[in-house]
């Protein structure tokens, strides 16, 4: 049996010969980075040069923290910058510096490492320690609470309360404090000797002091000339959620997050801005620290991170190249900050439940429902005696029905723990989480356990030279031998769930053997275990001969292990043929990144530059081995010894795959009105062809902010608009979706006939041709947005519209089968996209004890096939159309219901029923045949949605969050008799079908077989969904100083509450109609402590 796991088993799987090395490795820089002691402080080996005459006080010293990291801190009061003075002075260091500065005058300093304190014989506020006190309000002079006041260079800190006040004891006259606040701008404050001081915080215009993280660095969000949306901690923290894209969905324009498999430790299907490509991934590049990141999302742990951030457009992609067509989402994890040390603990406990189960027949309407299909199709004795299968009817007799959903679905408990450490001092700071997640699926035997170690540890060693890690240990255990869910939609309310010995049936309606019991592989052993390290250790150096020029080498490392191992004992239904039936599975993914980047910044009055190269290497390797065993001794070892196996079964599997790239960047500034970047990206890739191993990939973008022109600052008639940004970007970016080898000729097994002796032996024949022309696929896009923020902050948004179209789509061609194969890939197709999309924030009510807030988003996107393979000509096969969108379904359309009086005779239909669908006839050529087929619908939403509003009364936290998606068509099985197999005697839905009895216009009869037509039936899929609403309580932080606690929150939340829709089935977001696994409603119960 397979035994617990615990953290120690997180940790120890990757010290085996190969990963141990790295690990190790990466553990010696983590420990050369903690661990570092150097022999002097900064103020001692900082060396300086200045040469100047008759220059002012004021000059010398900024120009001593432009080539230092010294910050000063004084009183203009009391120091003299006007005067001139005369100083040269080469590899000095601070100390003989300030001494010749301050050369006969009265003012002292204090050096604390890199700032220093100025002061008087006279003020010596050096000495003398104060108590300070005040009230922080915002513009309107409504106090704030919550806002972080602290001593610059100190653990010494505080919050305000509920009515903005502070105090500070012990506080030294000479000293900054620092007031910050989420959403302001934050303010240092030079103390000298006062003992009051009140602050007013001011809005940040719509974050534009934000910094943002934009693909190897960051920027401030003002300076962004991409269509680049960024989600904080504070926002995703707000609702717990298992997954970052579940803190995501419907609050990022442009993102698309769709659950199409919604059991646990699944990852949700992404795409930005629609679907580019036809037959490569349309999947986003996610980027974790820096690194790409290849894995389920569903392995890092939310609470881990600080900021993700979307690059949507060309421009802002377009620096991680061949891989940006289809965006880029950035995820950044939290790091440690100087200052006092903090212990964050996270927590809740939920109960999950189906949002929505079928609704099935029961008893007596399914024998309804067999006479009516029987009735329908002609059979006369309709009594359930003669309907029912034998082992029905002990059942119906009886009057005992199995409801076999409430069988395998359940109440599920799911609890979630997160405790970090985080803190740091000048040199080193570190955070450090252990998470722990527990989520019971709601079906039966399915779940998934998650244990997560994640450390980050940044030093600086000297004043040029910084080291750090990102370390993330991850297991998922997903094991459980879960029931069937289509089997148990499909079984008869009258089956048998167990025999006379009380074990489960193989088939509870014998003699149709053609269901089984959802419960017949009970008894079975499934586990499924997952293992990823994944590792960035990075060091940084800064030149000092050359201001600005910096250097970073990032190392890269992930590695991915799964374990699955099944075995099917002989009293199994999957097992008793073979006499037990054991199954071994290994797959291992590693890959290793090398990256060398390069910065250089200067400033040269109202000009700002900013430059950044990039070389890169990655390497992938891929291997996955699969043994399956057949008949066996006994059941006692399970799939622990395959070699008892009386037949056995091998398979296994290798690639390997390369990347290079270069890379520059260049964004330029002037006087914070006009930015410019120009970005150009080289990758090379081994899977394409030796004629096109490299691609190249351009972009340009330009950025105006008109509010900071005189013409719209004077005028009256713009002074309802606070901030206006401009954006226009125009790039190119690759698809290298595609798996590695496809250029080279391939060869598979075969068996055949060698030799007189009528042998079978093993060979190889040739499965794929390879095409050394392939390349990639190009993605050229134009967008252009606004930023704004009107009517003193209370409104900010953004709207962006775009059109993008893609080149060179792989594809495969059909070529004669005399060849030896049917098809050869190619670069050939074109597809089009274009949208709209918007983000609107608004403050609707801002009172002193109440507040109410609302988030809008909007996105619309429209996609079309523009060129297949040159010829003019659609795809039947893959319903592809040229002008048409890229997902559609291509079908007969059903118009309606052929009723009793309707003229079936001299329809387009003679040979219909009523019953039976109305077939448009789209060509009015009086009957149907294959070219009445049109296209029905896309299996795209035209636009998808969502709003949050968020109410705040004094401590209590309101918000719900409803997001929605519309203009999205699915095929839908279960409105399809034929799919149920009636003549199987299956249950069906509980719907209004029609019969003579009761017409209906809607629902088919369950006899009706569309076999002479297979058309399918749809429905719209869009659907609108109270996703997230949760009541929170913040403890004041007078209650709490007492107790040593800095924060309290305890919440209560629900998701998926409810969704509202036409779909018949379990979720409209599914892939699939009959038996998905369902969307679950979950309740939690939560709270968020730290010290």
């Amino acid at each position: 049996m397979k035994k617990n796991s615990g953290i120690w088993d997180v940790l120890c799987p990757f010290f085996d010969a190969q990963t141990g090395r790295i690990m190790r490795l990466t553990f010696l820089f983590l420990f050369i980075g903690l661990m570092q002691v150097t022999a002097s402080s900064y103020s001692q080996t900082a060396k300086l040069k200045l040469d100047f005459n008759q220059t002012k006080v004021k000059d010398v010293l900024e120009a001593i923290e432009e080539q230092s990291k010294f910050r000063f801190a004084y009183s203009s009061e009391i120091v003299d910058l006007n005067r001139q003075i005369n100083i040269r002075m080469v590899d000095q260091d601070i100390e003989s510096v300030l001494g010749q500065v301050f050369k006969d005058t009265n003012v002292k300093y204090e050096i604390d490492e890199r700032h220093i304190i100025l002061y008087t014989a006279e003020n010596s506020g050096v000495q003398q320690s104060l108590t300070i006190q005040g009230t922080v309000v915002d513009e309107a002079g409504v106090p704030l609470p919550g806002v972080t006041v602290f001593v610059k260079s100190t653990t010494m800190g505080t919050v305000t309360d509920l009515d903005g006040v502070y105090q500070l004891a012990e506080v030294k006259s000479g000293s900054v404090l620092v007031f910050s606040f989420v959403g302001m701008r934050t303010q240092e404050i030079l103390i000298n000797n006062q003992t009051s001081l009140d602050i007013t915080m001011v809005v940040d215009a719509i974050g534009v002091e934000e910094i943002v993280a934009i693909g190897y660095g960051k920027q401030k969000k003002s300076d962004l000339t991409g269509a680049v949306y960024s989600v904080k901690a504070e926002e995703l923290e707000t609702l717990p959620n298992t997954n970052i894209m579940q803190g995501l969905q419907g609050k990022v324009p442009g993102l698309n997050i769709t659950n199409i498999k919604s059991s646990p430790g699944e990852a949700p299907r992404l795409r930005i801005r629609g679907e580019n490509s036809l037959t490569a991934s349309n999947d986003p590049l996610i980027i974790l620290d820096g690194i790409p990141f290849e894995g389920n999302l569903n392995d890092i742990n939310p609470g881990d991170i600080e900021s993700a951030s979307v690059l949507k457009d060309a421009s802002s992609a377009a620096i991680y190249g061949a891989r940006a067509a289809n965006g880029v989402i950035l995820i950044t994890t939290k790091r440690g900050k100087t200052g006092k040390v903090q212990v964050n603990y996270r927590g809740y406990y939920g109960v999950q439940t189906v949002e929505n189960k079928l609704d099935l027949l029961d008893g007596p309407a399914y024998v309804k429902f067999l006479q009516d299909y029987n009735g329908f199709s002609g059979k006369e004795d309709l009594s359930p005696e003669n309907l029912l299968m034998s082992d029905e009817i002990p059942q119906y007799e009886a009057g005992i029905e199995t409801d076999w959903q409430d069988l395998v679905f359940r109440v599920a408990p799911q609890q979630d723990h997160q405790l970090s450490l985080s803190g740091g001092s000048d040199k080193t700071s570190y955070y450090t989480s252990l998470g722990f997640l527990n989520q019971r699926g709601i079906v039966e035997n399915s779940g998934m356990k998650r244990y997560t170690l994640r450390s980050n540890v940044d030093h600086q060693i000297n004043g040029w030279l910084k080291t750090g890690v990102n370390i993330q240990l991850t297991n998922k255990d997903l094991g459980g031998n879960s029931p069937g869910i289509t089997n148990a939609i499909k079984i008869s309310p009258y089956g048998q769930l167990k025999d006379e010995n009380g074990r489960y049936t193989h088939y509870p309606q014998e003699p149709q053997t053609y269901y089984s019991n959802p419960y017949a592989n009970d008894g079975a052993t499934v586990d499924n275990e997952t293992k990823r390290a994944f590792a960035n250790v990075f060091g940084e150096l800064t030149l000092p001969f050359i201001k600005g020029l910096s250097y970073r080498l990032n190392l890269g490392f992930d590695y991915y292990n799964r374990e699955f191992g099944s075995y099917y004992p002989s009293y199994t239904l999957s097992g008793q043929q073979p006499n037990g039936l054991a199954k071994v599975e290994n797959y291992s993914q590693e890959r290793l990144t090398w990256e060398n980047i390069i910065k250089y910044k200067a400033d040269l009055n109202e000009h700002h530059f900013d430059f950044t190269g990039l070389y890169s290497r990655e390497s992938e390797t891929y291997k996955e081995s699969k043994l399956e065993g057949k008949g066996f001794i006994n059941d006692d070892n399970l799939y622990h010894y395959l070699k008892l196996a009386e037949k056995k079964d091998i398979e296994s599997k290798l690639t390997d795959s390369e990347l290079v790239s270069y890379m520059g960047r260049i964004n330029y500034n002037f006087a914070n009105k006009y930015f410019f970047t120009a970005t150009g990206r080289i990758d090379g890739y081994s899977g394409f062809g030796e004629n096109n191993k490299y691609g190249v990939f351009p972009s340009l973008a330009l950025g105006w902010i008109p509010t900071q022109e005189g013409f719209m600052q004077d005028s009256g008639t713009f002074g309802f608009v606070d901030y206006m940004k401009l954006r226009a970007s125009l790039g190119e970016n690759g698809n290298m979706g595609i798996s590695p080898y496809k250029t080279r000729d391939s060869f598979a097994d075969r068996y055949y006939v060698y030799g007189d002796n009528q042998t079978t032996v093993n060979g190889l024949v040739i499965s794929q041709i390879g095409n050394p022309d392939l390349k990639w696929e190009s993605t050229i896009t134009l967008n252009i947005g606004v930023d704004f923020n009107l009517f003193e902050n209370r409104i900010s948004g953004n709207i962006d519209v775009y059109k993008s179209q893609s080149d060179n789509l792989l594809m495969s061609r059909l070529v004669p089968v005399m060849n030896g194969y049917t098809s050869i890939l190619y670069n050939v197709g074109k597809t089009e996209n274009k949208g709209l999309e918007f983000n609107l924030n608004t403050t609707n009510i801002k009172q002193s004890d109440f507040s109410w807030t609302t988030n809008l988003n909007f996105s619309m996107n429209r996609d079309k096939i523009v060129e297949l393979r040159g010829d003019g000509k659609d795809d039947l096969a893959n319903k592809w159309f040229i002008g048409k969108p890229l997902r559609v379904y291509y079908d007969y359309k059903m118009t309606g219901i052929w009723q009793k009086d309707d003229d079936i005779a001299n329809s387009h239909m003679p040979n219909a029923q009523p019953g039976t669908p109305i077939i448009k006839d789209v060509t009015q050529d009086g009957k149907i045949t294959g070219a009445d087929q049109e296209i029905i619908g896309s299996r795209l939403p035209d636009w998808i949605g969502g709003m949050t509003n968020t109410l705040t009364y004094k401590n209590w936290t309101l918000s719900v969050y409803v997001n929605t998606v519309q203009g999205v068509t699915k095929e839908n099985t279960l409105l399809d008799p034929g799919e149920w197999l009636p003549e199987k005697n299956t249950n069906y839905l509980n719907i209004p079908y029609w019969t003579e009895e009761r017409p209906s216009n809607e629902y088919v009869a369950p006899g009706y077989d569309e076999n002479a037509l297979d058309h399918k039936f749809y429905q719209d899929a869009s659907y609108v969904r109270i996703k997230d609403a949760s009541l929170a309580y913040n403890f004041p932080q007078h209650m709490l100083k007492t107790l040593g606690i800095s924060n309290l929150k305890l919440y209560v939340s629900g998701k998926n509450l409810y969704t509202f829709t036409k779909w018949d089935g379990y979720d409209p977001e599914s892939e699939k109609s009959f038996g998905p696994y369902p969307n679950s409603r979950t309740i939690i119960l939560g709270v968020n402590l730290g010290f």
